[in-house]
């Protein structure tokens, strides 16, 4: 039972369902709120929905291991788990005794009562329709005369069935549901087209003035929520009034017609109150749907002409499908955000300012500044060590002058400043934050990666979009094992920042079609959800959720020209450079890269313990160049948590492996790193047909072994 638990936290469950055996409170506080979610129904008391615990267990392992068997457009995505997996998972769930919020006990139809219950309501389905048969589906016609002989002539089964389907068409289940048999019945409620210049003498406002009355008073003059507005607009009988009402507590039109005399049971109001009745907000929304549909037409000098760019119109349809299929749930889209609102004091928000700068301007020295990062530079012999912390206020002054001065710092800022960044450590106020995306303070660039303390008490503090599932497990993982809270995000659904920079579009459909592992030490897969067509002329939701994302970085899209693959661009690269391809394959393969990644015939070693990256052979169809080259450069200037460290150094000697045409120059082994990945096919041929002279060993001959234990890599792939 306690692997179901774990696999029911791990594997990503929490991000679409709660339970009261996870309830928030057994998180740390600071990510109580991550764990609420509510995208799918409350699983606490599931037990209860089944007849049997055999049969129910039977049935909860098929749907947890291939819901679409059951559903075909269902969103319960496919996890891609195991048997063994969906049982134990099934197994803790199946093993929490269920209590339903309302204990309530149903008479069997054998009871005198309910049997005498069961002919009336037959008998009256019957007077008024005739029968259906369940059987053949013939309606067969019955005089009132004949009714009373004709019900008690009728098995107890054929009463359930009949009495079943005339309340299913009652109720108007069919409209939400898809039942078969109901295809061709009609809708329950009234049409609502026009009904926004429907005149008011057209609706039964009924007694529900009296209605209101009888309401007891509430604190600011409202009767059963209804506040004072709505309450003159119902007594003026105004469209706005009504309409209000009817959403808000539509069974009240019936107040003082429950007399069978007055109104027949089954000739009163069956529209159901919804969950969201009492959110006046809420309510208001939808009234402002509904008196909208006034049925006019609009000349079409008065319509709008706006023209929507291809990208506003990917990122609105993208938009859509994130929600429903809740793709935020575990994936972050946007970082939480520090803002250093106008009028505040820098000091007080960042005080530890000074030596943020001074750390970020030392790690500038592992950038590629000219060719990555032209705006950002650095100088390795200037003196930053000034005692900007100094107790004494004149030497503090002096010192922080000086600073500025070295660095060219202005005096202020113009505000807001906003600091988007993850947040991997705080003690008490103070929160350290990573940054995700760069920004400037004060004429200073900090740059992604970079580290800035702030005062949480003294900022705005926007929360992330999304990602609740990881930030969940990442904090209460790193509280509970003391691990660092960076690393547990290699093992998590990653940020999806810059994914539109990251990934080619095309590649992107086909794997949310048919995804595959991409690293191997992951907690969970990505899900296979059941996509479908918005409709017969649009493109795939695969596409949609694609084009969204390179819509939202300002990228190309749908397809992409990969120009380093052209002929023309890598005959001109072997012309000046010859072995070009060759050169990038020795980096590789003779470098540190074969002790996480497979290339070719080379297979990380370290064994099970250690966290390799991804096969190289995904990368050539996977990434846009660009975002290749500067990940190659420095990974963790993109995902700043990534174990995966800077293998080519910009400055000082070669890293092991580099061919004579390279050496020295950094920024063309990135090149012909990033070209190698790129046509990742020609370069194993090119292997194949020099005899491998090029760094890849005949086949007979043993890949070469790490040297030292393999460093955890991989987490930003």
């Amino acid at each position: 039972m306690a692997k179901g638990k774990e696999l029911f936290v791990q594997k990503g469950c929490l991000a679409c369902h709660a339970h009261k055996e996870t309830a928030p409170e057994s998180f740390p506080e600071g990510v109580r709120q991550y764990a609420k979610a509510n995208f799918g129904p409350n699983l606490s008391e599931i037990t209860d929905k089944f007849p049997s615990g055999s049969a129910g267990y039977k049935w909860l392992v098929n749907w947890i291991r291939q819901p679409e068997k059951y559903h075909a457009k269902t969103l319960m995505p496919n996890l891609q788990l195991s048997w063994q997996d969906s049982g134990d998972i099934s197994s803790w769930l199946m093993s929490i005794q269920g209590k339903w919020a309302k204990e309530t006990v149903v008479a069997g139809y054998a009871t005198p009562g309910v049997a005498a219950g069961l002919d009336d309501l037959v008998k009256l389905y019957v007077s008024k329709g005739g029968y259906k048969d369940p059987e053949n589906q013939q309606t067969k016609s019955v005089s009132l005369s004949e009714v009373e002989g004709f019900v008690q002539g009728l098995k107890t089964e054929d009463k359930l069935l009949f009495l079943g389907e005339k309340t299913i068409g009652r109720l108007g289940c069919f409209g939400c549901h898809n039942i078969a048999g109901f295809e061709t019945y009609k809708p329950i409620g009234t049409a609502l087209n026009g009904w926004g210049i429907k005149s008011p003498t057209k609706l039964d406002y009924g007694h529900i003035a009296e209605y209101l009355i009888d309401q007891p008073a509430e604190e600011g003059g409202k009767r059963d929520g209804t506040d004072e507005y709505y309450q003159e607009q119902l007594a003026d009988h105004t469209r706005a009034g009504f309409l209000y009402q009817k959403l808000h507590r539509p069974r009240s039109y019936d107040y003082k017609k429950t007399n069978e005399d007055i109104k027949a049971w089954d000739d009163r109001l069956r529209m159901p109150q919804f969950v969201w009745a009492n959110d006046e907000k809420a309510v208001e929304e939808v009234m402002t749907f509904v008196l909208g549909l006034t049925g006019e037409k609009i000349n079409s000098k008065f319509m709008p002409k706006t023209y929507y760019k291809p990208a506003q119109v990917a990122v609105a349809e993208g938009s859509k499908l994130l929600n429903r299929y809740n793709c935020t749930g575990c994936h972050v889209v946007a970082m939480p955000k520090y803002t250093v609102a106008d009028g505040s004091k820098l000091d007080d928000a960042m005080s530890a300012f000074y030596t943020n700068v001074k750390v970020s301007y030392a790690d500038r020295s592992k950038d590629y500044l000219k060719q990555f990062y032209p705006l950002l530079t650095h100088d390795e012999k200037k003196d930053l060590n000034f005692d900007v912390s100094s107790d004494d206020p004149k030497v503090r002054a002096e010192a922080r002058a000086k600073f500025d001065q070295a660095l060219g710092l202005t005096a202020a800022d113009t505000k807001p400043i906003v600091v988007e960044g993850m947040p991997t450590a705080a003690i008490e106020n103070d929160v350290s934050v990573q940054l995700w995306r760069a920004v400037t303070i004060r004429g200073y660039t900090f740059n992604v990666g970079d580290t800035l303390t702030i005062d949480k008490t003294k900022v705005v503090v926007t929360p992330p979009e999304g990602g609740n599932f990881a930030w969940l497990y990442a904090t209460s993982e790193a509280e509970r094992t003391n691990a660092d809270f960076g690393s547990l995000w290699n093992r998590l659904p990653p940020p999806l920042l810059r994914e539109g920079s990251k990934v080619q579009t095309p590649w992107l459909t086909g794997f949310l079609k048919a995804p595959y592992p991409i690293r191997p030490a992951v907690n969970l897969r990505m899900p296979r959800f059941h996509y479908g067509k918005t409709d017969d002329l649009a493109p795939k939701e695969t596409e949609n959720i694609a084009n969204y994302f390179a819509a939202v970085d300002g990228k190309d899209f749908p397809y992409q020209l990969i120009s380093e693959r052209d002929h023309s661009y890598l005959a001109t690269k072997e012309a000046e450079h010859p072995g070009w391809l060759n050169g990038g394959w020795q980096v590789m393969t003779k470098g540190a890269c074969i002790q996480c990644h497979a290339i070719g015939q080379y297979k990380p070693t370290g064994g099970a313990q250690v966290v390799n990256g991804p096969d190289l052979k995904q990368v050539s169809t996977r990434f846009r160049p660009g975002y290749l080259g500067e990940w190659l450069a420095r990974p963790s200037r993109l995902v700043p948590y990534t174990a995966m460290p800077q293998n080519i150094p910009p400055h000082g000697p070669d890293a092991p492996g580099v061919p004579k045409g390279l050496a020295g120059h950094p920024f063309l082994q990135v090149e012909s790193m990033r070209d190698t990945l790129l046509n990742y096919v020609d370069a194993i041929e090119q292997q194949v047909a020099t005899g491998a002279p090029g760094g890849m060993p005949a086949p007979s001959t043993p890949a070469p072994a790490a040297a030292t234990p393999a460093p955890k890599a991989g987490g930003g792939h």
